[in-house]
């Protein structure tokens, strides 16, 4: 079956050699190829009245959607925005959040979306001090290799996993109740994880029992003298070295800082 524009062609060739024979003629003989008569009347009205074949631009359907000024608007509620709903949008602009989508491809520098980068929430105090204490750390330590630290806190049950929140069912009414809940304790028990790393490697990690943050004793005895020295001592033993903890009020502890 030939496309719309081969046709259009075929009958206008077609035309042209047997418009003596007449309309019924013509059209007989392609309905007997098993063509649309309301669609060969139509071609061979236009080549009677000369229709060109090609269609002339700016014919067609106007756009009511896609159109320089909605494609504006389209563009001031997503450009450079967070926490806009396409459907909200196509709501307001009365059309499918696929046109929505097609806009925003369509534009002359097209919109994406991306997924937001964490970074560190600072005061304005903080964030004044950051950049000259980054340039003495640079001009003071160049040279020197960076050794951090850092632990963190993990529940023992499986609540704080991806797709641990989520079920399938039938019939939710049907469904048990330890399959359709999830328990959750105001203070769940924890593991503290802690560990060392620098561009050289990664230390020994320590894993224990906690209920609450580390204290001074336990991140000097098992974190700092078991874990830390000999990490020390197997990576950075020429001493070109800087430790960088965080700001954990045990790491500036009196007893670690003394025992440093």
């Amino acid at each position: 079956m030939p496309n719309h524009n081969d046709l259009k062609k075929h009958v206008y060739n077609f035309y042209n050699l047997n418009k003596n024979e007449g309309n019924l003629f013509i059209r007989n003989h392609f309905l007997a190829e098993g063509f649309n008569q309301q669609t060969i009347y139509r071609f061979i009205k236009d080549a009677k009245n000369g229709v060109p074949l090609g269609r002339k631009k700016g014919s067609g359907r106007k756009a009511t959607i896609n159109n320089a000024i909605n494609k504006e608007r389209v563009k001031r509620f997503f450009d450079h925005k967070k926490g806009v709903s396409q459907r909200q949008v196509a709501s307001k602009l009365n059309c499918s959040p696929k046109t929505i989508r097609n806009i925003l491809k369509s534009l002359k520098k097209p919109i994406k979306c991306f997924k937001r980068i964490k970074k560190p929430k600072r005061t304005l105090m903080q964030k004044a001090f950051a950049q000259p204490k980054c340039g003495r750390m640079y001009r003071k330590y160049r040279q020197h290799e960076f050794v951090m630290d850092d632990e963190s806190y993990f529940t023992l049950s499986n609540t704080t996993l991806t797709g641990s929140n989520t079920y399938y069912s039938s019939d939710r009414r049907l469904t048990p109740t330890d399959v359709s809940y999830w328990e959750k304790a105001k203070f769940e028990e924890k593991i503290l994880l802690w560990i060392v790393v620098s561009a050289k490697g990664i230390g020994q990690v320590y894993i224990a029992p906690s209920k609450q943050a580390i204290n001074q004793h336990v991140y000097l005895e098992k974190c700092i003298k078991n874990r830390l020295v000999p990490f020390l001592r197997k990576y950075h033993s020429g001493g070109k070295y800087v430790f960088w903890p965080d700001l954990a009020t045990s790491h500036y502890a009196n007893s670690v800082q003394n025992w440093l």
